[in-house]
């Protein structure tokens, strides 16, 4: 299953919608935002994506000022995607910070290729990173151990499955719904209602409160731990 957030800025909706199903109907976690104004960008810190697929119109010149942008400002891999095909467009966008380019139409196999090939990456990443650690708090994920004060704290499988996605996502917003399907695969009855159970066990067992700030609820949305203070390989 994968655990990939893939955002996509979009400025045609029938794109959109091809592209978002294929995603989806392959595993990946979308979210889609409208890019027609630049203000909608501010919204990237509310997902924090492990990529970002990018339409490129090459009448717009803002679009490489926006791409120059997110290369600057995310350490996330940019696949770009325009149906401008032409070299000089091409090395434009490269050049400006996109990791690879697709022209659309696309070869659905091939796209979702490049797609894998952006997020190996983020994959690489992920993998050199064995323990998260935030004040007196540790996830091992090695030995899938957790411990408060060196306390080891006992988990069902459930909550600790929770809590290794929290932390290995530790800085980003993930919704109910994605934890939901990352942790029991499906949408279960009462979904929300068993997301929330397992997050007050949770709490209890890890003694947090607002004032520890382990697991932030934000309203609406979802849960985040904060970014870790220290991270051992």
């Amino acid at each position: 299953m994968n655990q990939f957030v893939i955002l996509f800025l979009y400025k045609d909706i029938n794109i959109k919608v091809s592209i978002s199903y294929l995603l989806k109907m392959n595993d990946y976690f979308v979210q889609c935002i409208r890019t027609d104004k630049k203000a909608s960008l501010y919204k990237l810190g509310d997902f924090s994506p492990d990529l970002i697929l990018m339409e490129f119109r090459p009448e717009n010149t803002e679009d490489y000022s926006v791409l120059h942008e997110l290369h600057l400002d995310f350490d996330i891999p940019i696949l770009a995607i325009s149906r401008d095909t032409t070299e000089a467009h091409k090395v434009k966008a490269l050049d400006g910070g996109a990791d690879d380019f697709i022209q659309i139409p696309y070869q659905e196999q091939e796209f979702l290729a490049r797609v894998r090939v952006c997020l190996r990456r983020r994959q690489r990443q992920r993998a050199a990173v064995k323990k998260y650690r935030f004040k007196n708090f540790i996830v091992d994920f090695d030995a899938k151990e957790v411990y408060l004060s060196g306390r080891k704290i006992s988990l069902t499988k459930h909550e600790y499955r929770i809590v290794c996605l929290l932390a290995k996502n530790a800085g980003k917003v993930l919704t109910h719904d994605y934890i939901v399907h990352n942790v029991w695969g499906s949408n279960p009855i009462k979904a929300a209602n068993i997301l929330r159970v397992n997050m007050t066990n949770i709490r209890h067992k890890l003694h947090d409160t607002k004032e520890t700030g382990l697991i932030q609820t934000i309203i609406g949305v979802g849960y985040k731990m904060p970014a870790a203070n220290e991270r051992s390989s």
